[in-house]
């Protein structure tokens, strides 16, 4: 799974009217089931959370319609879940076996949605039958599970996970999306970062440290974490 040409700059009113547009189409009164929700604008949004990701943009600045459908009516956050999970077994069902790519992605989107629906348990599921099936994570997948512990408050967890990565030796474990993803991990444990208390930042400094001393240089999106 790797892009032609790296992704254009994203700006949040690209983002919020691609999650309007899928938020308006899962807005189903009656029975919502998988076919309900087979939108090409939610796939686009989910398609587009990830680059945003890999690009240091906050989802919540884009305006988060997707969430906010989903509390509207809870019964559509399990109906986007078995969308994803039908499209991964939809690929891997028709991927031959130099398709490694296309099955890592459908893992990587049902894994993203796990973590923006608040199924941070299941995603873990995901990430793990994925390792076990040899196909190698994007490090925006590290991201979106970093960043998902930090928006659930399992910080234990997220480090404990990238601790195993880098024991792991895992590819792309020692980038600058990772160690962008364990510092916002640490900086949006609350909604308003303006309220962390000292203790609480000094964890994030002291992940820049680390990400100095392993030779990786912060960025722009370092310190807007």
């Amino acid at each position: 799974w790797r892009a032609a040409a790296p992704p254009r700059r994203l700006c949040s009113s690209a983002a919020s009217t691609d999650l309007d547009s899928a938020a308006d189409s899962l807005h189903e009164p009656d029975e919502i089931d998988a076919k309900s929700v087979q939108s090409p604008a939610l796939a686009r949004a989910v398609r587009l959370l990830l680059a945003q990701e890999s690009q240091g943009v906050a989802a919540d600045a884009a305006g988060d319609a997707l969430m906010q459908s989903v509390l509207l009516n809870p019964r559509l956050c399990d109906a986007i879940l078995r969308f994803f999970e039908g499209q991964k077994d939809l690929v891997e069902a028709s991927a031959g076996r130099d398709a490694d790519a296309a099955v890592g992605e459908s893992y990587a989107l049902l894994i993203y949605a796990c973590v923006k629906l608040r199924r941070l348990d299941q995603a873990f599921v995901h990430f793990d039958t994925m390792v076990r099936r040899g196909l190698e994570p994007d490090p925006r997948v590290f991201a979106a599970l970093l960043k998902g512990c930090g928006r659930a408050r399992q910080l234990k967890r997220g480090e404990r996970f990238f601790e195993s990565l880098l024991d792991a030796n895992a590819a792309g474990a020692r980038s600058a999306t990772a160690y962008n993803a364990l510092i916002n991990m640490y900086s949006h444990q609350k909604q308003r970062p303006a309220t962390l208390l000292p203790h609480e930042v000094s964890n994030a400094w002291r992940a820049v440290d680390r990400m100095r001393e392993a030779g990786v240089a912060p960025d722009e999106v370092t310190y807007n974490s």
